[in-house]
Protein backbone atom coordinates (compact mmCIF):
# COMPACT_ATOMS: atom_id res chain seq x y z
CA UNK A 1 0.00 0.00 0.00
CA UNK A 2 1.18 3.55 0.00
CA UNK A 3 1.32 5.60 2.84
CA UNK A 4 -0.24 9.14 1.90
CA UNK A 5 -2.18 11.28 3.70
CA UNK A 6 -3.72 13.23 1.85
CA UNK A 7 -6.85 10.61 0.77
CA UNK A 8 -7.54 11.78 -2.95
CA UNK A 9 -4.05 11.56 -4.13
CA UNK A 10 -3.33 8.34 -2.67
CA UNK A 11 -7.00 7.48 -4.86
CA UNK A 12 -5.68 8.46 -7.50
CA UNK A 13 -1.87 7.25 -7.80
CA UNK A 14 -3.32 3.72 -6.15
CA UNK A 15 -5.75 3.23 -9.11
CA UNK A 16 -3.81 4.60 -11.95
CA UNK A 17 -0.17 1.94 -11.06
CA UNK A 18 -3.04 -0.41 -11.15
CA UNK A 19 -4.30 0.22 -14.31
CA UNK A 20 -1.10 0.91 -15.89
CA UNK A 21 0.26 -2.44 -14.27
CA UNK A 22 -2.88 -3.80 -16.15
CA UNK A 23 -1.97 -2.95 -19.54
CA UNK A 24 1.79 -3.08 -19.04
CA UNK A 25 1.40 -5.98 -17.28
CA UNK A 26 -0.34 -7.75 -20.28
CA UNK A 27 -3.27 -9.30 -17.68
CA UNK A 28 -7.07 -10.00 -19.40
CA UNK A 29 -10.25 -11.02 -18.19
CA UNK A 30 -10.76 -14.56 -19.19
CA UNK A 31 -14.02 -15.00 -19.67
CA UNK A 32 -17.04 -13.44 -18.79
CA UNK A 33 -17.52 -14.28 -15.49
CA UNK A 34 -15.25 -12.98 -12.76
CA UNK A 35 -15.75 -14.11 -9.07
CA UNK A 36 -14.42 -12.85 -5.82
CA UNK A 37 -12.70 -14.50 -2.95
CA UNK A 38 -13.93 -14.74 0.35
CA UNK A 39 -17.49 -13.88 -1.18
CA UNK A 40 -20.05 -15.29 -2.90
CA UNK A 41 -20.56 -12.80 -5.99
CA UNK A 42 -20.02 -13.71 -9.61
CA UNK A 43 -20.19 -11.24 -12.01
CA UNK A 44 -21.09 -12.47 -15.81
CA UNK A 45 -21.35 -8.23 -16.91
CA UNK A 46 -17.51 -7.63 -16.59
CA UNK A 47 -17.96 -4.79 -18.83
CA UNK A 48 -19.66 -3.19 -16.24
CA UNK A 49 -16.52 -3.46 -13.71
CA UNK A 50 -14.77 -2.42 -17.02
CA UNK A 51 -16.52 1.03 -17.06
CA UNK A 52 -16.45 1.44 -13.28
CA UNK A 53 -13.03 1.46 -13.55
CA UNK A 54 -13.09 3.89 -15.89
CA UNK A 55 -15.23 6.26 -14.07
CA UNK A 56 -13.43 5.77 -10.74
CA UNK A 57 -10.27 7.02 -12.53
CA UNK A 58 -12.23 10.36 -13.33
CA UNK A 59 -13.89 10.99 -10.43
CA UNK A 60 -10.33 10.58 -8.41
CA UNK A 61 -8.86 12.72 -10.90
CA UNK A 62 -11.26 15.30 -10.25
CA UNK A 63 -11.10 15.15 -6.47
CA UNK A 64 -7.91 15.51 -6.66
CA UNK A 65 -7.83 18.30 -8.73
CA UNK A 66 -10.15 20.02 -6.52
CA UNK A 67 -9.02 19.69 -3.16
CA UNK A 68 -5.30 20.11 -3.75
CA UNK A 69 -5.17 23.08 -6.70
CA UNK A 70 -5.83 25.64 -3.82
CA UNK A 71 -2.97 24.97 -1.48
CA UNK A 72 -0.68 24.48 -4.75
CA UNK A 73 -1.38 27.32 -5.95
CA UNK A 74 -1.00 29.50 -2.98
CA UNK A 75 1.83 27.16 -1.45
CA UNK A 76 3.61 26.82 -5.28
CA UNK A 77 3.36 30.66 -6.18
CA UNK A 78 6.10 31.63 -3.30
CA UNK A 79 8.28 28.73 -4.08
CA UNK A 80 8.52 29.43 -7.54
CA UNK A 81 9.12 33.40 -7.05
CA UNK A 82 11.90 32.34 -4.39
CA UNK A 83 13.70 30.38 -6.93
CA UNK A 84 13.17 32.27 -10.08
CA UNK A 85 14.81 35.71 -8.12
CA UNK A 86 18.00 33.29 -8.14
CA UNK A 87 18.12 31.66 -11.43
CA UNK A 88 20.47 31.71 -13.55
CA UNK A 89 18.83 30.52 -17.09
CA UNK A 90 15.99 32.95 -16.53
CA UNK A 91 18.25 35.57 -15.91
CA UNK A 92 20.57 34.97 -19.11
CA UNK A 93 17.01 34.73 -21.05
CA UNK A 94 16.43 38.27 -19.90
CA UNK A 95 19.68 39.63 -20.83
CA UNK A 96 19.60 38.30 -23.66
CA UNK A 97 16.12 39.52 -25.08
CA UNK A 98 16.69 42.77 -23.29
CA UNK A 99 19.28 44.11 -25.10
CA UNK A 100 21.86 43.62 -22.29
CA UNK A 101 24.26 40.54 -23.54
CA UNK A 102 26.69 42.62 -24.52
CA UNK A 103 27.28 44.60 -21.54
CA UNK A 104 29.00 42.47 -18.82
CA UNK A 105 28.42 45.42 -16.36
CA UNK A 106 24.88 45.27 -16.09
CA UNK A 107 23.22 42.43 -14.09
CA UNK A 108 19.76 40.99 -13.90
CA UNK A 109 17.43 41.30 -10.72
CA UNK A 110 14.41 39.46 -11.04
CA UNK A 111 12.23 40.98 -9.12
CA UNK A 112 8.84 38.91 -9.81
CA UNK A 113 8.20 35.58 -11.94
CA UNK A 114 4.55 34.46 -12.50
CA UNK A 115 2.24 33.09 -14.87
CA UNK A 116 -0.06 35.48 -16.89
CA UNK A 117 -4.00 34.49 -16.19
CA UNK A 118 -4.56 35.13 -20.30
CA UNK A 119 -5.18 31.79 -22.30
CA UNK A 120 -2.06 31.63 -23.59
CA UNK A 121 -0.95 30.91 -20.07
CA UNK A 122 2.02 33.23 -20.75
CA UNK A 123 5.32 33.05 -18.43
CA UNK A 124 6.23 36.90 -17.39
CA UNK A 125 9.29 38.37 -14.78
CA UNK A 126 9.76 41.68 -13.59
CA UNK A 127 12.97 42.73 -13.80
CA UNK A 128 15.52 45.52 -13.31
CA UNK A 129 18.80 45.59 -14.67
CA UNK A 130 21.95 46.85 -12.58
CA UNK A 131 25.22 47.94 -12.82
CA UNK A 132 27.46 45.59 -10.47
CA UNK A 133 29.99 48.30 -10.35
CA UNK A 134 27.97 50.67 -8.77
CA UNK A 135 25.19 49.27 -7.59
CA UNK A 136 23.50 51.99 -5.63
CA UNK A 137 23.35 54.46 -8.49
CA UNK A 138 22.76 52.14 -11.34
CA UNK A 139 19.13 51.07 -10.80
CA UNK A 140 16.84 51.59 -13.23
CA UNK A 141 12.94 51.12 -13.70
CA UNK A 142 11.33 47.71 -13.24
CA UNK A 143 10.64 46.22 -16.51
CA UNK A 144 8.36 43.18 -17.68
CA UNK A 145 9.39 40.75 -19.81
CA UNK A 146 7.46 37.91 -21.63
CA UNK A 147 8.90 34.48 -21.62
CA UNK A 148 7.55 33.47 -25.69
CA UNK A 149 9.12 31.98 -28.49
CA UNK A 150 10.89 29.05 -28.52
CA UNK A 151 13.86 29.94 -26.14
CA UNK A 152 11.36 31.43 -23.96
CA UNK A 153 9.57 28.40 -23.38
CA UNK A 154 12.63 26.27 -22.85
CA UNK A 155 13.97 28.59 -20.20
CA UNK A 156 10.55 28.11 -18.48
CA UNK A 157 10.65 24.14 -18.72
CA UNK A 158 13.93 23.88 -17.53
CA UNK A 159 13.23 25.68 -15.09
CA UNK A 160 10.44 23.97 -13.74
CA UNK A 161 12.25 20.48 -13.95
CA UNK A 162 15.07 22.21 -11.66
CA UNK A 163 11.99 23.30 -9.39
CA UNK A 164 10.80 18.99 -9.36
CA UNK A 165 14.50 18.59 -8.25
CA UNK A 166 14.97 21.14 -5.45
CA UNK A 167 11.02 20.37 -4.31
CA UNK A 168 9.38 17.90 -3.28
CA UNK A 169 5.69 19.25 -3.26
CA UNK A 170 5.82 20.07 -6.46
CA UNK A 171 6.76 16.29 -8.09
CA UNK A 172 4.01 14.92 -5.46
CA UNK A 173 1.35 17.58 -6.42
CA UNK A 174 2.13 16.20 -10.44
CA UNK A 175 2.91 12.79 -9.90
CA UNK A 176 -1.03 11.51 -9.54
CA UNK A 177 -1.56 13.21 -12.81
CA UNK A 178 0.94 12.05 -14.82
CA UNK A 179 0.46 8.70 -13.96
CA UNK A 180 -2.99 8.99 -14.46
CA UNK A 181 -2.68 10.55 -18.11
CA UNK A 182 -0.39 7.53 -18.58
CA UNK A 183 -3.49 5.30 -17.63
CA UNK A 184 -5.84 6.92 -20.31
CA UNK A 185 -3.42 6.42 -22.95
CA UNK A 186 -2.86 2.86 -21.93
CA UNK A 187 -6.47 2.40 -22.30
CA UNK A 188 -6.95 4.30 -25.44
CA UNK A 189 -4.76 2.63 -27.26
CA UNK A 190 -6.45 -0.85 -26.08
CA UNK A 191 -9.84 0.92 -27.31
CA UNK A 192 -8.44 1.28 -30.66
CA UNK A 193 -6.51 -1.93 -30.68
CA UNK A 194 -10.36 -3.86 -29.86
CA UNK A 195 -11.79 -1.14 -32.51
CA UNK A 196 -9.22 -2.19 -34.90
CA UNK A 197 -9.77 -6.13 -34.61
CA UNK A 198 -13.97 -5.66 -34.37
CA UNK A 199 -13.35 -3.42 -38.39
CA UNK A 200 -11.15 -6.34 -39.05
CA UNK A 201 -13.30 -8.83 -38.28
CA UNK A 202 -16.43 -6.93 -40.18
CA UNK A 203 -14.38 -5.94 -43.16
CA UNK A 204 -12.88 -9.73 -43.59
CA UNK A 205 -15.79 -12.05 -42.06
CA UNK A 206 -14.04 -15.21 -43.51
CA UNK A 207 -10.30 -14.63 -42.41
CA UNK A 208 -12.01 -14.05 -39.13
CA UNK A 209 -13.85 -17.50 -39.21
CA UNK A 210 -10.82 -19.06 -40.65
CA UNK A 211 -8.66 -17.47 -37.68
CA UNK A 212 -10.89 -18.43 -34.64
CA UNK A 213 -11.09 -22.69 -36.18
CA UNK A 214 -7.46 -22.38 -36.47
CA UNK A 215 -7.23 -21.30 -32.10
CA UNK A 216 -9.54 -24.12 -31.96
CA UNK A 217 -7.46 -26.39 -33.41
Amino acid sequence: MIADGHAERRNLTVLSIAIIVYFLGGATLKGHDLNLPMVSITFTNTWVLVVMVWVSLAWFQFRYWQEARANYRRDTNSKIESHAKGDGGLKRYIQKESGHQENESIVISIERFNRSPSKTATWSATYSPRNKNSPSTGVKASNTIDFDGLSGKLSVIRFHLKLFRLEGSILAYWSPFILSAVAWILGAYHLGEICWDTYQAWLYPTSAVTSLMQEAL
